[in-house]
């Protein structure tokens, strides 16, 4: 995958003989698309994405990092950010956390735009 941080998933194809297999994907950057991976050619296409107006994705980055509890508990993390807001390591920086993490129940990959 071209991201280290995505949800993947099974789509439908109404083929039922067929050398190609339907899966979508998406990220923290990546809109949903549903693509479409031939095992002749070893090929993927995109057959579509949702559309998202005003974005993107080329000015955003996201990457793993831990934080770590009173207890010594590492926690991981994902972090998305505007390539060019990024304020040096140490610096205070704007942030909207979300999180859950009760009942090994993970939160999935996917745009959020917030206005």
């Amino acid at each position: 995958m071209p991201e280290a941080m995505y949800s993947l998933g099974v789509a439908k194809n109404a083929e039922y003989a067929t050398t190609k297999f339907r899966y979508t994907y998406s990220s923290l950057t990546t809109p949903l698309q549903t693509v479409e991976y031939d095992f002749i050619s070893n090929k993927t296409a995109i057959l579509k994405e949702t559309p998202v107006p005003h974005y993107d994705r080329s000015l955003y980055h996201s990457e793993r990092v831990e934080a770590t509890a009173s207890d010594g508990t590492a926690i991981p993390m994902s972090v998305i950010y505007r390539k060019d807001k990024k304020k040096a390591e140490g610096q205070p920086q704007a942030l909207h956390l979300y999180g859950y993490g009760s009942y090994e129940a993970p939160i999935g990959a996917w745009v959020w735009i917030l206005s």
